[in-house]
């Protein structure tokens, strides 16, 4: 009974430090659900979406505390089979509410990692060794709740830019370009985008095919569309954080797919990289409102078309 107990009461304050991290991160309003420790859900969070669109977003939280539940490996945690093959398990996997399943490696420790459950969970669950809860959260788990495809269309008669006879296909594309860079575009879940060297810099890197570089330049005029008008988000990938100082560098990759039907040629496929740069302080969990000292933006990573 003395070991229940204990177990108990270390549950219950692992779920008191998750939820004051939490609100510390997103911003948001967390609850406490009434009842045991441990059995079902344990928290309700409401929060703004840091995007475009503002609008209110909810899930609820299941909380782990100490070492007991995972199995570690090289680049993520591995949740036991005991806590999967749970009846309670089971229910999370049919909720209609997003179920956030958060660990606590340490009570006290203020390192606490998270995943989404989700449907294809029913066998394994691991947790990446990078996903821990920081003021940067709040873009990746709104970016997880509402990723999803967009209203299709093929966009007619766009223009493919061949170059004049004479001249450099490459010159002409980057003066093009450099126009481009006068503008602000919205994507449509994004928000503000724009373009810089960067992204020219990615298409006409030597380390890419002749043939790549070349087919990248010929839809220079579709940059605009390819950001502002998305069929849907198809890819997304994180960049090793960087600590610089006392603060903290993060980057994610968001990758979206564009159909066009270029005047006098088949349809085809564009694949439009954004890169979205977020910066936050390292001592965040002693800041009143962390999320107020977020700088975010979002530039052009790369445009290429996808090889069929």
């Amino acid at each position: 009974m003395r070991i229940v107990g204990h177990n108990f009461e270390k549950g219950f304050s692992g779920e008191k430090e998750v939820r004051r991290m939490l609100e510390k991160a997103l911003g948001g309003d967390v609850k406490q659900y009434q009842g045991e420790s441990d059995k079902g859900l344990d928290l309700h969070v409401q929060m703004k979406n840091p995007y475009e669109s503002g609008d209110i977003l909810q899930f609820d939280v299941q909380v782990k505390t100490g070492h007991s539940h995972v199995i570690e490996e090289s680049k993520k945690y591995k949740i036991k089979n005991r806590v999967i093959k749970s009846d309670g398990w089971s229910k999370l996997l049919k909720s209609r509410t997003p179920v956030l399943f958060v660990w606590l490696k340490d009570w006290g420790d203020l390192v606490a990692y998270w995943q989404f459950i989700k449907p294809s969970c029913i066998s394994s669950f691991y947790i990446s060794k990078h996903k821990t809860i920081s003021p940067v959260s709040r873009y990746d788990i709104a970016r997880e709740i509402c990723a999803r495809n967009v209203e299709k269309y093929t966009e007619e008669g766009t223009r493919v830019f061949w170059g004049d006879i004479g001249k450099s296909l490459r010159d002409e594309a980057k003066k093009i370009y450099k126009k481009l860079m006068k503008y602000e575009y919205r994507n449509p879940f994004l928000g503000k985008t724009i373009v810089t060297w960067h992204g020219w810099r990615h298409i006409t890197n030597q380390s890419r095919a002749q043939y790549d570089i070349f087919k990248s330049l010929t839809h220079i005029y579709s940059i605009p569309t390819c950001i502002e008008n998305p069929d849907a988000i198809t890819g997304f990938r994180r960049v090793k954080d960087v600590v610089r100082g006392n603060r903290v560098n993060c980057v994610r990759l968001i990758v979206f797919e564009k159909a066009i039907k270029p005047e006098k040629t088949s349809p085809v496929v564009l694949v439009c990289v954004l890169r979205e740069l977020i910066d936050y302080p390292k001592n965040w969990i002693s800041v009143l409102m962390p999320q107020d000292d977020v700088k975010r933006m979002v530039i052009l990573e790369s445009i290429y078309e996808k090889k069929q």
